[in-house]
């Protein structure tokens, strides 16, 4: 069965049964935050799989907003690495990456890759894990193509 971008940001986010700090707080689940979410708080793998859907929305939602109408345009693993980039950071901090944007609206896939990975936040986080999410992402945005060991 294919990969799907809901499967990939799963496999990258893991799962997390009790709640952990990160930097935006409590997480539990695939990286569910939010005011409910604190120290202690659990989640069974059914029930983070029922709730999945509606984060992930959100995230394809921000990812749609910050690239706008050419969103259409762009293959599916292109969107599924942005909707992976805006459910890790935000959909408004995905905005942020202007120059990226701006190169994934003009298909210049070399920059728009070069420009994922050139965040203090994301592509030059001190996270080994963040930072081998985001190049991850700028290799799907360079070729198109799942990761190696992700592909569908």
């Amino acid at each position: 069965m294919p990969m799907t971008g809901q499967d990939y940001t799963k496999l990258c986010e893991g799962f997390t049964p009790v709640a952990k700090f990160d930097v935006n707080g409590y997480a539990v689940g695939y990286g569910f935050h939010g005011p409910e979410i604190v120290a202690g708080t659990t989640m069974t793998q059914v029930q983070a799989d029922i709730a999945f859907p509606s984060y992930y929305s959100v995230a394809v939602g921000g990812a749609q907003r910050a690239i706008g109408s050419l969103w259409h345009k762009l293959d599916y693993v292109r969107q599924c690495a942005l909707v992976d980039m805006a459910y890790e950071m935000g959909g408004e901090a995905l905005k942020k990456f202007n120059r990226m944007i701006l190169a994934i609206n003009q298909e210049e896939w070399d920059t728009a890759a070069e420009e994922c990975l050139n965040s203090i936040g994301y592509g030059h986080s001190t996270s080994s894990g963040v930072r081998s999410r985001a190049i991850r992402a700028s290799g799907m945005l360079l070729t198109g193509r799942w990761p190696v060991g992700f592909g569908g």
